[in-house]
């Protein structure tokens, strides 16, 4: 089986032609709910090299705007694509991926797809940052409650049936309307915060739990390579997997090479919430 390397085995000359970093937010520069110390040292020192930082998430706009003025970034996009976050000199700008009509009209169906999810799917409750939320809606299945998988299916299958796009992150199900996503979220915000046509090959990405892609790949190759059925974004191979709790994700192949092994991890470190449950 081969392995990923860590980071600081990368050769200096892979690194030059980087000019960013896109992250996203939740259990990755979060933990708990609140920034890691170590993250936030981390994006000091890009500011301090000169690397953009761009945070893309799901979270609401109005969760995001204080992170947008007060954690050394260069934006954040949230609710998957739908809104940008920057700093201009120190007040706040916000930016949308669709026009104030289109908003409008979406804005009412979402509310009908929200009212019946919370009246048809048991257990299923809204996310508490929904009041900040511009342009989707999010279920709640693992911040502050817990759906099962066959919940969070029914969710996903009502959002579809709305016409909503829906994704599972590490905490919630999103739904929204339109074409965004965090992939047009990328070419939006490098285009408006740096002034340059995003190329993937010069961003490093963290982040995602939800799912498994394929990349074809040869000997030395340290990008994803172009005209594999997306520019760079890979073949889903997998995709709406749940994130409960726990969001590392192993890939491995059985001896034969028939069989490939993917791990979605537990839902508590000793057993204290949910395994108590079901004992």
């Amino acid at each position: 089986m081969r392995t990923i390397p860590p980071l600081s085995d990368c050769p200096r000359a892979a690194w030059l032609p980087l000019r960013g970093v896109l992250t996203d937010i939740d259990d990755t520069l979060t933990a708990e709910g609140d920034i890691a110390p170590a993250a936030l040292a981390a994006l000091h020192r890009l500011q301090d090299a000169g690397v953009p930082v761009i945070a893309i998430t799901g979270r609401p706009a109005g969760w995001s705007a204080p992170f947008a003025l007060d954690w050394p970034l260069r934006g954040i996009v949230a609710e998957n694509g739908g809104v940008l976050l920057h700093r201009e000199k120190d007040a706040l700008v916000t930016e949308f991926a669709q026009d104030d009509a289109t908003r409008r009209e979406n804005f009412a169906r979402l509310q009908a797809c929200a009212a019946a999810i919370v009246a048809t799917v048991p257990g299923a409750q809204l996310a508490r940052d929904s009041a900040g939320r511009l342009t989707d809606i999010a279920v709640d299945h693992s911040e502050f409650t817990r759906l099962d998988d066959d919940a969070i299916a029914a969710v996903c299958d009502l959002m579809r049936a709305h016409g909503l796009v829906a994704t599972v992150s590490s905490i919630h199900v999103n739904g929204w309307i339109g074409e965004h996503s965090k992939w047009t979220a990328a070419q939006w915000a490098v285009k408006r915060l740096t002034g340059r046509a995003f190329d993937p090959r010069e961003w490093v990405y963290v982040g995602e739990s939800d799912g498994l892609k394929r990349y074809p790949y040869k000997e030395g190759d340290l990008a994803a390579p172009e005209g594999d059925g997306g520019g760079g974004s890979g073949e889903t191979i997998l995709q709406a997997i749940p994130a409960e709790h726990h969001w590392t994700r192993d890939v491995a192949f059985s001896a034969d090479g028939s069989t490939l092994y993917f791990s979605v991890g537990s839902g508590s470190n000793v057993g204290t919430d949910s395994a108590m449950e079901l004992q």
